[in-house]
């Protein structure tokens, strides 16, 4: 009889057991189905705003896709795709006969050019650009991304003498000495270095500002419409925002040392297209533009 009742209680409390576990969980799907609710229409709200405030309504916008996917803009959209898949891939290529012997660059050895930005045109962030007459010495600065008839406009000023201070930047006049140092070793796009207007471009490679002003041709337009215009461009990466910037300043100023100017832009619109640089996709890039795997090394590690 007494090991009945025990048997009898313990099934009671195995039953009491399993019913609690039953609301526990029941309760956990309510609670987490109730999140999930908020979640969503917390997002969905979010998604309303971001529709309606720009475009009015969720109908306008698609007009505005339909307007602008035509065929024409699909193909572009499908080719900066394979570009960029390309890119990655080509990052992540192994070249070890080059990237074994590469070592990290010190941040300091473009503190000149961060001091030459500064004291003579004022130019403190990236992308920094310089227009310059090199008759007059007579040079207007543009800081920024500016769009390409700013640049136009700031030719015309230094070429007539009319080029003042402004928001854009500071206006003013280089000594002979100045001039000489500043285009002292540069590299010129299109070896273009008997050119009357020079503009001279401070920037940094992961610069995402700069990535744009550089990909969008805003100053190789004006270059490659007048010979007397020309382009020059100077690294100045910003390691405190873009730790990795330097990697890619030195393999683009090794590729002119090695090879000259042609091979100084080639590697600049190599570098220019990646998100970010390693050791290996810098020795990548040498590889590819076919520059000799020791003396790249042996350059990058000076």
């Amino acid at each position: 009889m007494e090991r009945k009742e025990a048997k009898s209680c313990c099934c009671s409390c195995t039953n009491t057991l399993a019913w609690i576990a039953v609301i526990l969980s029941a309760c956990t799907l309510i609670w987490g189905a109730a999140l999930w609710t908020c979640i969503y229409k917390k997002v969905n709200t979010l998604h309303k705003i971001g529709v309606e405030l720009p475009y009015g309504s969720a109908e306008n916008v698609d007009k505005l896709y339909d307007a602008y996917m035509t065929e024409d803009n699909l193909k572009e959209i499908n080719e900066n795709i394979d570009n960029q898949v390309a890119q990655m891939k080509g990052s992540q290529t192994e070249s070890s006969d080059v990237e074994s012997n590469l070592e990290t660059p010190s941040n300091d050895e473009w503190n000149a050019t961060s001091e030459e930005a500064y004291n003579l045109f004022g130019l403190s962030g990236t992308p920094g650009n310089a227009v310059i007459n090199t008759e007059t010495r007579m040079f207007k600065a543009v800081g920024g991304a500016y769009p390409q008839s700013a640049f136009e406009a700031a030719i015309a000023s230094v070429q007539d003498g009319s080029a003042t201070t402004d928001d854009m930047g500071n206006a003013g006049t280089l000594t002979e000495e100045q001039l000489s140092a500043l285009l002292d070793g540069v590299y010129y796009k299109d070896d273009k270095s008997n050119a009357k207007i020079i503009i001279v471009e401070y920037s940094d490679l992961l610069c995402p500002f700069c990535k744009r002003h550089y990909n969008d041709r805003s100053l190789e337009n004006i270059v490659d419409e007048d010979d007397n215009i020309a382009l020059v461009f100077k690294n100045m990466p910003i390691p405190s925002l873009h730790p990795n910037a330097p990697l890619g300043a030195k393999g683009v100023d090794c590729a002119g040392e090695l090879n000259g100017s042609k091979a100084y832009y080639e590697f600049l619109d190599a570098a220019m297209a990646e998100s970010d640089f390693s050791l290996n996709g810098i020795a990548a890039i040498a590889d590819k533009l076919g520059l000799d795997a020791n003396e790249f090394a042996a350059c990058y590690n000076s």
